[in-house]
């Protein structure tokens, strides 16, 4: 289980990948429908960018997109120019327990079984 009290990440899952505050928020971010590509130009370089579902893109730092890959949290299509990323369902397990919602639900249930 994963929480995500007063911006403290406390990672107790079977997964060795302990993700940052970063790399929480890339996974939120596609979990809820933001597109993240890298696009590569002929000099060499390559940046990584969040698309929203509104508002203007956002770049990522390459070593939040890697160590989310590296974890198999999540993966891409490989094309040049412009990969596009997914979550894998590692990833989507992983989304799904940090999301606010279930956070929320874990409170509620708690609070259920208290009473």
């Amino acid at each position: 289980m994963i929480s995500l009290r007063l911006g403290v990440v406390s990672c107790q899952s079977a997964s060795s990948v302990k993700p940052s505050i970063a790399q929480i928020r890339l996974l939120l971010a596609l979990a809820s429908g933001s597109v993240l590509k890298s696009h590569r130009y002929v000099d060499g370089s390559k940046v990584f960018q969040l698309h929203p579902l509104e508002g203007p893109a956002l770049t990522v730092r390459r070593d939040t997109v890697e160590r989310l890959v590296n974890g198999g949290l999540i993966d891409s299509n490989k094309k040049f120019p412009a990969a596009t990323y997914w979550l894998t369902e590692k990833g989507k397990e992983l989304a799904a327990e940090l999301s606010p919602q279930s956070e929320e639900r874990s409170q509620q249930s708690n609070h259920s079984q208290q009473e």
